[in-house]
């Protein structure tokens, strides 16, 4: 039940006989209908703005696919095949969620006005502020990159043109950081939804339009989470949730460049919600909704063919994310146990939702194994680990479908010969599977079964004790990292530009609470452990059903991020890692131990009132439930303003566009550029391939002089200049050979990043000075 219907419960209706509704005129009946449909239009809005974005988001990544592997993904064919998957997906979706609107309780005028305020007030400070990221320093270089090119070519394959470069070369380089080399083309890093998604900014406005891009995203990302929260809490509680999440600084990096979370944001949140409401509309599982708003007998019920089919876009939508973020299918591991228990109860529709999931991540393998395979080979271990996870789990549910289904049939003493014959079949393949999976299913079932009464608070304890564990983890263990890893190598460099003690091995996951009380607060953190508790208690109990699929992935998914970050620890960039799942989950699990206090004081208020048990009780409760809500927003918002009021108006990488054309113009059609220097070769090759349309590599060995002149002479032969490209006067100085250098650099910059922090709360961006070198070769230097 929400928590907008302070007095609903669980308990089905009591009729008295004599409560028989008066017979109504039909110019009565048609003034209540249209009474009730003004009623329930803010809800409506609302529900169909947080999911049908999602919708068209995971519609267009499906349909960029096909075209993608064609190398025809163009503005026409990409819209018209998009906004027809998106039309066929929202059909249902449209159905059941207009269904489950109108059972979630009212949605004020005011709470939808604050929903869209707050959201469009982010989005708005997102877009002023939007970082210009076009040097490839860090991921969302790649990805503007990626997404610039795609809008221009249809293809994510950049031809590498070695032979423009000479005969074949060992120490020749193409690729660059954020692009591998596949044969003769460079395939960017990452997966493709994300590009596909920018590069329709890029059909719009060009590098500009792919910059600004994550605004929007991101903003209706907000709104998705938005709806969830009022699906989830409750209306009123909407405003306070999204305004707690929009503002906090994560959430506010990645709106303001070009990162994949805001895109897994919407996806994921959007497709839960979606699955949320399918549920809610077929009816599909008892105590869902608020008991009086499904007595009223005027909201339809859709047919449960119609709620497995919104199941299924569900399932596919929230599969979809692999598109956008390749880890994100971790994020979908703790739902393995649910289609369990829905296969378990019979639910309509478990398949559909299933099959919708799996074929979602069959897109996201399709483009793993087609499109970005070097990715995915470098990430190897990580898909591999998830993997193994799914390869145990799945097998452990399964054991205890079997196990519970077997002992249910044997207490009732009902089963058709079919459902008998599927059992021993089941139970055959679990056994082969696992003996002591079969072992661990039965001594578990035996115990749910024998201590039914105590699990709900042992399940309470458990989340609690998790909570504990994260809170003091710091006092009880030192986290370490390879010390051969890139990471641990950029932590060495941090710490010493820091002046700390330098150790390399040094991750500092044993910090990452602490990472999240930068941002939320201490308060907020205690008041999410108090709401999962809550939750964990009332879903082992047997209500609140709603809550099912979003609690599994927040609390699991949370359990797993705080354990292993696997990220560098350097913020604030390491904390974009919290923003798909990890910071929605614990503002949604804060505001929800928030709503049930005042909702529990309201009910007790509603007794008094009702026992006529005094006026000046029931004032001093209504005066209770004031402060607590108001002590609340003090405790979840205060923490927020503080972590991001340093950075809240700042925009980092000013210029990087307007430096890249400088370097370009001074190049001519038939030129190469061969990079000298570390950051030169890192940051700027992918770069110049998609803004200059020049091809640009780098030697291993550059001071091997005969490399380079025969390089030099196949690019005079082709009628272009061999040009040397460095990023400060070191790196010039330092080549061993000679080159018709400008007297001054040919284009600098002094912009901002954000800042870098192992230990502490990162602060405002710092200044830093870029300069270019772009000089010709000259053949004999020493």
């Amino acid at each position: 039940m929400t928590l907008d219907d302070p007095l609903a419960t669980d308990e089905p209706d009591d009729f008295e006989a004599d409560e028989i509704a008066p017979i109504e005129t039909a110019s009565q009946a048609r003034s209540t209908a249209r009474s009730d449909d003004s009623r329930r239009l803010p809800g409506r809005i609302l529900a169909l703005a947080s999911v049908l974005p999602a919708v068209i988001a995971a519609a267009w990544v499906a349909g960029a696919l096909p075209l993608l592997a064609l190398h025809i993904y163009t503005p026409v064919p990409g819209t018209i095949l998009g906004l027809a998957i998106a039309f066929v997906l929202a059909r249902p979706v449209v159905r059941v969620t207009v269904a489950a609107a109108d059972r979630f309780g009212d949605v004020p005028w005011w709470a939808l006005i604050a929903v869209l305020g707050v959201v469009v007030l982010a989005g708005g400070v997102a877009f002023a502020h939007s970082a210009e990221d076009v040097l490839v320093r860090r991921d969302p270089g790649s990805y503007a990159m990626s997404a610039t090119w795609l809008a221009s070519h249809g293809t994510i394959h950049m031809p590498s043109h070695p032979q423009l470069f000479g005969p074949p070369n060992s120490d020749l380089v193409l690729a660059s950081q954020g692009f591998y080399q596949q044969g003769s083309h460079i395939i960017p890093q990452f997966m493709t939804g994300v590009p596909v998604l920018l590069s329709i900014g890029g059909w719009l406005a060009g590098v500009s339009g792919v910059l600004h891009g994550n605004a929007v995203i991101g903003a209706f990302a907000l709104l998705a989470f938005a709806g969830l929260a009022t699906r989830l809490v409750g209306a009123r509680w909407a405003p306070l949730a999204v305004l707690a999440l929009a503002f906090v600084q994560p959430e506010l990096d990645v709106m303001r460049a070009t990162y994949s979370e805001p895109a897994g944001q919407l996806i994921l949140l959007g497709g839960m919600a979606i699955v949320v409401d399918a549920f809610v509309a077929g009816e599909l599982i008892p105590h869902l909704w608020p008991r009086r708003v499904s007595a009223q007998g005027n909201a339809p019920v859709v047919a449960p063919r119609v709620a497995a089919w919104g199941l299924f876009v569900g399932g596919l939508v929230l599969g979809l994310v692999f598109v956008v973020r390749i880890d994100a299918v971790a994020d979908l591991f703790p739902l393995v146990p649910l289609f369990g228990w829905l296969a378990f109860h019979r639910v309509v529709g478990w398949r559909h939702f299933a099959g919708g999931l799996l074929l979602g991540l069959a897109f996201g393998g399709f483009d793993c194994l087609v499109l970005t395979y070097p990715y995915a080979q470098h990430v190897g271990p990580d898909l591999r680990a998830v993997g193994y996870g799914f390869a145990a789990l799945v097998p452990v549910t399964f054991a205890f479908f079997v196990v519970a289904r077997r002992r249910q049939l044997r207490e009732t003493g009902v089963a058709t010969p079919r459902e008998r014959r599927a059992n021993v079949i089941a139970l055959v393949v679990t056994a082969l599977v696992s003996v002591v999976t079969v072992g661990l299913a039965f001594l578990l079932v035996w115990a749910a079964r024998k201590f039914r009464r105590v699990l709900p608070a042992l399940a309470a304890a458990g989340a609690f004790v998790i909570g504990l564990f994260f809170f003091l983890r710091p006092h009880l263990m030192t986290m370490r990292a390879n010390p051969a890893s890139g990471g641990a190598n950029y932590v060495e460099q941090v710490q010493r530009f820091l002046q700390m003690p330098v150790d390399a091995t040094r991750s500092y996951y044993e910090q990452a609470t602490r990472w999240l009380s930068w941002y939320f607060g201490w308060g907020t953190l205690a008041l999410a452990l108090i709401g999962a508790c809550w939750l964990a208690y009332e879903q082992i109990a047997g209500r609140r059903r709603l809550w099912a699929p979003a609690f599994l992935v927040f609390f699991g998914t949370t359990t797993a991020v705080l354990l292993l970050p696997s990220i560098t620890p350097d913020h604030p960039w390491a904390d974009r890692r919290f923003v798909p799942v990890v910071l929605p989950g614990l503002v949604l699990f804060a505001i929800m131990a928030v709503a049930s206090v005042v909702h529990i004081i309201a009910s007790r208020s509603a007794r008094a009132w009702s026992t006529d048990s005094g006026g000046v009780r029931v004032a001093m409760l209504g005066a209770l439930q004031g402060a607590v809500a108001a002590l609340a927003v003090l405790i979840v918002v205060m923490p927020v303003w503080t972590g991001s009021r340093e950075v809240i108006y700042t925009k980092t990488e000013v210029g990087e566009p307007t430096l890249v054309h400088q370097v370009c113009s001074q190049l001519r059609p038939g030129d190469v550029v061969i990079a000298v220097g570390s950051r030169a070769r890192s940051e700027w090759p992918g770069t110049m391939k998609v803004m200059c349309g020049t091809n640009v590599g780098y030697l291993d060995n550059d001071g091997d002089l005969t490399e380079l002149a025969q390089i030099d002479t196949q690019v005079q032969a082709d009628g272009g200049r061999l040009m040397l490209l460095a990023e400060s006067a070191n790196d010039k100085n330092a080549a061993d050979f000679e080159a018709a250098w400008p007297d001054k650099p040919t284009a600098s910059l002094i912009t901002s990043e954000a800042t870098h922090t192992l230990v502490t709360r990162p602060g405002k961006p710092t200044r830093f000075l870029t300069e270019m070198w772009l000089g010709e070769y000259k053949l004999g230097g020493s």
